[in-house]
C-alpha cells in the first residue's frame, strides 16, 4: 500500500513539471523596501510596490531610499535627524567680515537654510575708540542728530546753527563740532549775538571823524565843482548832529607839493560853508599818498578825537603820488595800525595805487562822477556803517 501511495506522489510531480507550473512571489504588488531596514519610513525613506515580471520580482517602484543630507528641513539621509552633517557646497567657509569689532563666521545649516553663524556683526558706532560699524574708520559717528550746546532760543536767529557730534579722540567723548554759538555782536549787518537784532547797540554815543582830502591840482578843475556839491549834500544830512564831524585837508594846501588842513574837525554846517568858498590852485602836484600817510600818524596837525571812528574819504583824479618817498604800502600800514577807514573816489585807471589801502582797512574805492551820483555813493559808504 505504502508503494503504492509514494508512486502517486511520483507521478503527480512530473506531471506538474510537465506543464510549467511557478511559485507566485509575496512582494509583487504588495509594499517593499530594498534599504536597510533601519531606515524603511524613516524620514523621507518610504515603502514601494513590488514589480514582477512572469511572477518574478524584479523592482520596487516609488521606493524612497537613503540619499546624501542636503540643508533642506529633510531627513535626507533617513538617520531620524533632520540637516545633520548636510553636504551642500559652502558649508564651513568663513563669512562676514573681521573689519574693526567684527569677525568671521562660517557657512552652516540653519533652519534649513544656508547662513552665515557664529558671526560678529557691525553695531551703531559709539565714540569708544572701536570701529563699532565694521567700516574701517574708528568712531566716526553717525550724522543723524543735530547738538547745539547754547540757548534753543538762541538757535533760530542771526548766526546760530546747529552741528553734529565727533567723537573727541584723546577723551573719547561725543562733541558738538560746527555749531555756531552767539558772538559779540560787531558791527557787519549781520546778528552776531544772534537775539533777533542787527547791529544793535553799536552805534551809542559813538563819534566820527571824517576827513574829506581833496585834490587841488590843476588837472581836477573839471572835477572838483562836482566833488564839492557831492560834499555837500552829503554834509547837510547831519547838520545839528554833533557826533559827526567834518573836516577838510588839500592835496596840496595851502601851495605846491605839501597836503595841509584847510578846516580842522567842526560841524556838518561849518564845513559846508567852507565848501562853498574852496577852488582848486592851478598847481601840478598831487602828493595823494603823502596827505594820508601823514593824517593817519596824527603828524598832520588833525585833532581826531582819540575815541570816534575815523575816516579819510580821498578824491584825486591822478595815480598816487609822493614827495616825502612815501608808497602805497605805508599808507596803508599807517591808516590801518590808527584805526582809521580809507576811500577813494578816483579815476578807473589808477585804482591799483589805492586798492591795497582800501582793502586792508576795510573801506573801498568809488569813480569820480556826477554830484548825485557820488553824493549817492557817500551815503552807501556810511548807511553800511553802525552809528
Amino acid at each position: 500500500m505504502r508503494q503504492a501511495v509514494r508512486f502517486l506522489l511520483i507521478s503527480l510531480a512530473l506531471v506538474a513539471c510537465e506543464n510549467d507550473y511557478q511559485l507566485y512571489d509575496a512582494r509583487c504588488g504588495a509594499p517593499c523596501y530594498t534599504g536597510d531596514s533601519e531606515t524603511r519610513e524613516v524620514g523621507e525613506c518610504m515603502d514601494g510596490i513590488g514589480i514582477c515580471e512572469n511572477r518574478v520580482f524584479v523592482a520596487c517602484d516609488g521606493e524612497v531610499l537613503p540619499d546624501i543630507e542636503y540643508c533642506d528641513s529633510l531627513d535626507n539621509d533617513c538617520n531620524g535627524i533632520v540637516d545633520d552633517e548636510a553636504q551642500d557646497t559652502g558649508i564651513g567657509e568663513l563669512c562676514g567680515s573681521n573689519i574693526g569689532a567684527c569677525d568671521f563666521g562660517a557657512m552652516a545649516c540653519v533652519e534649513g537654510g544656508l547662513m552665515c553663524a557664529d558671526y560678529i556683526d557691525p553695531i551703531v558706532e559709539e565714540c569708544n575708540g572701536i570701529d563699532d560699524d565694521c567700516d574701517g574708520i574708528v568712531d566716526n559717528l553717525d550724522i543723524i542728530e543735530g547738538c547745539y550746546d547754547g540757548d534753543e532760543e538762541d538757535l533760530w536767529h542771526g548766526i546760530c546753527h546747529m552741528g553734529f557730534y565727533t567723537c573727541d579722540p584723546i577723551t573719547l567723548e561725543k562733541v558738538c563740532t560746527n555749531q555756531q554759538l552767539p558772538e559779540e555782536e560787531v558791527c557787519d549787518e549781520l546778528d552776531n549775538d544772534c537775539d533777533g537784532f542787527i547791529d544793535e547797540e553799536l552805534n551809542e554815543n559813538e563819534e566820527v571823524d571824517i576827513v574829506f582830502m581833496i585834490d587841488l591840482s590843476g588837472s581836477m578843475n573839471s572835477y572838483f565843482a562836482s566833488v564839492a556839491s557831492a560834499a555837500q549834500m552829503f554834509s547837510t544830512a547831519f547838520s545839528g548832529n554833533p557826533d559827526f564831524r567834518f573836516a577838510l585837508v588839500g592835496i596840496p594846501y595851502p601851495s605846491d607839493r605839501e597836503p595841509g588842513i584847510i578846516l580842522d574837525f567842526t560841524d556838518a554846517s561849518t564845513f559846508y560853508t567852507a565848501l562853498t568858498t574852496l577852488s582848486t590852485l592851478g598847481v601840478g602836484s598831487e602828493p595823494s599818498w603823502d596827505g594820508p600817510y601823514l593824517a593817519c600818524e596824527g603828524s598832520l596837525g588833525l585833532s581826531w578825537d582819540t575815541d570816534s571812528k575815523k575816516y579819510i574819504v580821498l578824491f584825486t583824479d591822478e595815480r598816487g603820488q609822493s614827495y616825502d618817498g612815501i608808497g602805497e604800502s605805508d599808507v596803508a600800514d599807517s591808516c590801518y595800525n590808527n584805526d582809521v577807514t580809507f576811500y577813494g573816489f578816483i579815476n578807473a585807471g589808477f585804482s591799483s595805487y589805492f586798492d591795497d589801502i582800501a582793502s586792508m582797512t576795510g573801506g573801498d574805492l568809488y569813480y569820480l562822477s556826477t554830484p548825485t551820483q557820488m553824493e549817492d555813493d557817500l551815503s552807501e559808504i556810511f548807511d553800511d556803517e553802525c552809528w
